[in-house]
Formats: C-alpha cells, sequence, structure tokens
C-alpha cells in the first residue's frame, strides 16, 4: 500500500498546477487554452507530451480506472502499438455490442490522437472509429484522488481535481472529437491526416453544442498560424465559425496578433443577398 501511495504521488506531483515541482504541467486533458495563463512557458505540444507521458505511468502504476482490457487498450493506443491495440479490440469483439466497441474504438483513436499516433489513428479510423465524434476515457481510480486530498493537500488540489474531472463520482471523462484535440495539442500532421479522412473543423465539442467551428476558436487563442492556414487550405468558411462575445474569428484573430494576411484570410466575406 505504501508503494502504490508513492507511486500515485509521484505521478499526481507531475499533473497538478502548483504542485511542488519543477516538472509541473496541468492535470490531464484540461482544455489547453484553460491553461494558457498559468503556464505560458510550455507550448501546446508540451504540454500534450507531457501530459501524455503522465498518463502512461499512472497506467503502468495501477492508478486508472478501467478493467485489465480497458487499461490494456489505453495503454496500447497511447504508446502507438498498432497491432496492441487491433489484438485487443479483436479479443473483445464477441463479448460487446456494436456500440460498446465502437465506443472503444473512439477511445482508442482519442488517446492516439492525443499521443501524435498518426499510424495507430489510421488503423483506428479504417476499423470504423468516428472521426468526428466525441469519446469517454478512463480516469484516475477514485482511491487515488481521495487518498492523495487525505494527504492533506488542500482544497485546492481538490479544485484542480474537480476541474480536470478525476473526481470518485466521475471515473471516465469526455474527449474531443480528434481534430480539436489535435488543435490543443498543435499537431498539425495529425490534424492533416484527420482533415483528409473526413473531420470536420465546423463540429461543436459536446460541452459547447452551440460554439460551431470551436477547433478554430481554439488554434486562434493559441496562435497557430500553421493549422489555420490548414483549416483554410481545406475549405474553411469563417462565416461558419460562431461568434465569440460578439467577436467573429477575424476580430479575435486580430486582438490576438495573428499576420493581417491570414486575418483577412478569416473574415466572413458573405455575397451580396446571401447568408
Amino acid at each position: 500500500m505504501v508503494r502504490h501511495m508513492r507511486a500515485a504521488a509521484t505521478v499526481m506531483v507531475l499533473m497538478l498546477p502548483g504542485a511542488a515541482s519543477a516538472n509541473e504541467s496541468p492535470p490531464p486533458r484540461v482544455p489547453l487554452v484553460q491553461m494558457a495563463n498559468r503556464l505560458s512557458h510550455w507550448t501546446p505540444a508540451e504540454l500534450c507530451a507531457h501530459s501524455v507521458n503522465v498518463i502512461q505511468k499512472a497506467y503502468a502504476a495501477g492508478l486508472m480506472n478501467g478493467t485489465p482490457w480497458e487499461q490494456r487498450l489505453m495503454q496500447t493506443s497511447l504508446a502507438g502499438d498498432t497491432e496492441g491495440v487491433e489484438a485487443a479490440l479483436a479479443e473483445n469483439s464477441q463479448h460487446l455490442d456494436a456500440a460498446a466497441l465502437r465506443a472503444w474504438r473512439n477511445a482508442a483513436l482519442a488517446n492516439a490522437v492525443w499521443a501524435g499516433r498518426e499510424a495507430t489513428a489510421t488503423a483506428l479510423l479504417d476499423g470504423g472509429a468516428e472521426i468526428n465524434a466525441p469519446a469517454r476515457v478512463p480516469n484516475l481510480k477514485p482511491s487515488v484522488t481521495h487518498a492523495l486530498a487525505a494527504q492533506g493537500w488542500g482544497d485546492k488540489t481538490e479544485q484542480a481535481f474537480q476541474r480536470a474531472g478525476i473526481l470518485a463520482d466521475q471515473p471516465s471523462q469526455t474527449v474531443g472529437p480528434p481534430l480539436l484535440t489535435a488543435v490543443q495539442c498543435n499537431d498539425v500532421p495529425m490534424a492533416r491526416l484527420l482533415l483528409r479522412r473526413g473531420a470536420d473543423a465546423g463540429a461543436a465539442p459536446p460541452d459547447y453544442p452551440a460554439r460551431t467551428g470551436y477547433a478554430v476558436i481554439t488554434a486562434v487563442v493559441l496562435k497557430e498560424d500553421a493549422m489555420l492556414r490548414l483549416f483554410l487550405d481545406h475549405g474553411l468558411n469563417p462565416c461558419q465559425v460562431s461568434k465569440v462575445k460578439a467577436e467573429t474569428v477575424a476580430d479575435l484573430a486580430q486582438r490576438v496578433k495573428l499576420p493581417p494576411a491570414l486575418v483577412a484570410r478569416l473574415r466572413c466575406m458573405r455575397k451580396a443577398g446571401g447568408s
């Protein structure tokens, strides 16, 4: 038990903002836009890479929710072990109904995208993963979060758990859609792969169902020039991106000081009499 708790503490020190560690990083999968003011010295790619590494350590230490099969699927998808992912899915194909199997395939895709595993993401899409669907992935075990809270880490730690969605009443959390995850990690090659496979840059995430083009807004806030050019080259219509506090996507791009030429491409150019 002592060894288990030491492992838990090691992982959580790496994960919690404000923890006493030189390698502090946000809780897993907190939307990176929310972290911009806290960890301005981390790039989106660094945040994702570090958080993926932390969660892989948490799985290895036995700190994550899920059955052994679920944990194996999550570990192999994070590691980019395509053969392992396909073997795990095939192993359970006769024991899960179609909807449950699809949900776990989507969860594996979410991990592969988050970790930048293009070959694994491609194989999962070939196998039927839904490119525009969000997914649910496991969180830390409730015993881990509550044991650490009981060690006296205080209210701020508990609030961090709540923001990250890793408390006992939330054994899993919703992530994605995949393209949004690629944007949050500023992974242009992964985004290009997803767009070529039919990803919709205008899709709204489950947390913000009215926010069409949320991935585009996220890319603007994170000042991802190359990502935005990629969207535009794949036919993005700025008119279809919802406004944020009365600002258009171009207004927002101008406010965060993106290049003027890019701001101009993000302007909504409606035809006279058009909608």
